[in-house]
């Protein structure tokens, strides 16, 4: 999955995209099913103004069909594995409530058995999505 870090909130990126949906007159739910489902896509990816790229798709539920979620690879995203995110908030709620300044594989290991269920990683190299990943976390 890829995660916004970008600086706009959930809230301007909202106003961006309705006002992107006003302008191309396809807010309705008729209208912007059929924008979407133009060509052999079934979806649309627009730019907003922090050139972070976005995919619109429908939603499940007819009263909540504006699905929207970053573009693969876009400005301000990084790309992660489900595991590994789950693996970094973990780490960094254990970190936190112990007041532990930064981890160790015995630890990142030991919550991915006993809670995650999965395998040990081998190691917290600097490259690993891991490790960048908590790098981000210790940022915010």
């Amino acid at each position: 999955m890829d995660l916004y870090l970008g600086k706009l909130t959930p809230l301007q990126i909202t106003d961006f995209t309705k006002q992107l949906l006003k302008g191309h007159n396809v807010i309705e739910y008729e209208s912007y099913k059929k924008w979407l489902f133009t060509g052999d896509k079934e979806y649309r990816l627009i730019t907003l103004p922090d050139k972070s790229t976005w995919t619109l798709r429908m939603g499940k539920e007819k009263e909540k069909y504006i699905h929207i979620h970053p573009g693969r690879y876009s400005t301000h995203t990084i790309r992660v594995r489900a595991l590994t995110l789950k693996t970094a908030i973990f780490v960094m709620a254990y970190l936190t409530i112990y007041k532990i300044s930064s981890p160790d594989l015995q630890l990142i290991n030991d919550a991915r058995k006993k809670f995650l269920k999965a395998e040990p990683v081998k190691s917290l190299s600097s490259s690993s999505g891991l490790r960048r990943l908590l790098n981000v976390f210790n940022k915010l």
